[in-house]
Formats: C-alpha cells, structure tokens, sequence
C-alpha cells in the first residue's frame, strides 16, 4: 500500500506530491516565491487542485476548509462538494452554477456505478465553462422559509 501523509494514495500521486514538495524545498533555499515563475498569474480566476483523497469523506471537511458541507449535483456523474455554510461566511468569493449561488472552496469528484467517490473526468476547461464567477464583493442575504405539510 503507497501512502502520502498517511492516505492511500496511487504511485502516480505520491510521486507527483513528493516532487512538489521538493521543489517547493528549493524555492525555499532559492528565496524565491513560486508564484514568481507564473507570468499570467494575476489573471488567474481558478486554480486546478490535485486533492489528495483517500475514501473517507470527513477528509471532505479539510479540503475544502468546512465543518458542514452539501452536495450539488453537476450532471455526468461529477458531484460538486461545497461549504454549507459558505453563503453566510464573510470574506468569500461567490460563484454560480447553474441557478444556484456558492460560495468559498468547492471539491469536484465523480462517483462509479457503486456511489463510490472517484476521480473526475472533468477538464478544468469544463469547469470553467460551467462556473460563473459572481462580482468581488457580492453577498447573500440568507432566506428561510418555512410551510406547512398537512
């Protein structure tokens, strides 16, 4: 069993991670920040993540800086995992999918034909593509309510 930060992880993620961090030891000694090899980096709006995910979903919680979260449906077998309590958390950026405000970090996996969480298959270009990024300094103003079932 191949383990990184004591997760089960495949060969090709230890590998990937063990390189990063390397690397990040050499900017370090260098006195150089990463960010100072990216030309375009201030025109960047979203960043792809390689997560680090072994099966269990209260790793879910850390990955996306919550202690509650929900599930959105994408389509395609892809699930978006999102902080439940994002909309009401200052200091967040807000986005929209489909015909619902989010806000804060967001964790997409796909699940196999046994509700397993896997891998997505999905481009960063999809993601993209499917996310609207709301104005800097958008709010929500919670709703609440509440009917009657007879």
């Amino acid at each position: 069993m191949i383990q990184y930060n004591k997760i089960k992880v495949s060969a090709k993620v230890k590998a990937k991670h063990t390189i990063s961090d390397y690397l990040m030891k050499v900017f370090d000694g260098l006195k150089h920040n990463p960010l100072d090899f990216i030309d375009d980096w201030e025109t960047m709006t979203t960043k792809e993540k390689e997560a680090v995910y072994g099966g269990d979903f209260r790793e879910i919680y850390d990955l996306i800086e919550c202690s509650t979260f929900d599930v959105v449906y994408m389509g395609s077998g892809h699930d978006m995992y999102v902080d439940d309590e994002g909309l009401l958390k200052s200091n967040q950026r807000f986005f929209r999918f489909e015909d619902r405000n989010l806000a804060g970090k967001a964790l997409i996996m796909k699940n196999d034909s046994e509700g397993e969480s896997i891998d997505a298959d999905m481009s960063l270009e999809d993601v993209v593509e499917a996310v609207e990024w709301l104005p800097e300094g958008h709010r929500e103003e919670p709703y609440m309510e509440f009917s009657i079932l007879s």
